[in-house]
């Protein structure tokens, strides 16, 4: 498990050479920055990065970097990062129509999130939903991302 005040002393101490990156499990930007270190650029950006480690809350560390101790799809509020999947007996569609609506259009991921669902179920879902009118289909203007929004 990654230690969040670790991973920042050796940010802002040893950022220079990537040590940082490598304890995070970022072995690319590891080996960049310490191809580089003598730019003194990653020294500069590890000091922010450091400040940002610290700033993080334990939770966000967490998601982003001790993802693989999280616990299975579908359970995440002990987390706080994701919202807790919907009540029992709210349907999927009935939940993915909601999401939509409140979000004034979803992506597939935010489906997938919000309702704790395996992808491919909500996803099968969404189809559905689209295919009876009661949802359409579009893109973001900003990123081209898919979202689907309430007819």
């Amino acid at each position: 498990m990654r230690n969040k005040a670790t991973a920042a002393i050796l940010a802002l101490f040893l950022g220079s050479f990537g040590i940082h990156k490598f304890y995070l499990g970022e072995m690319g930007w590891g080996f960049l920055y310490l191809f580089f270190f003598w730019l003194w650029i990653p020294g500069i950006v590890a000091f922010f990065e450091g400040i940002g480690l610290l700033l993080m809350t334990e939770e966000a560390f967490n998601f982003k970097y001790n993802r693989h101790l999280m616990p299975p799809s579908g359970s995440y509020q002990s987390y706080g990062a994701m919202p807790a999947p919907p009540a029992k007996e709210e349907r999927l569609d009935v939940a993915i129509l909601r999401i939509c609506r409140e979000r004034n259009g979803a992506t597939l991921s935010d489906c997938i999130i919000e309702t704790g669902e395996e992808p491919q179920k909500v996803e099968k879902t969404l189809q559905e939903l689209y295919k009876r009118g009661l949802l359409a289909v579009g893109n973001r203007a900003h990123d081209g991302a898919v979202v689907y929004t309430p007819c």
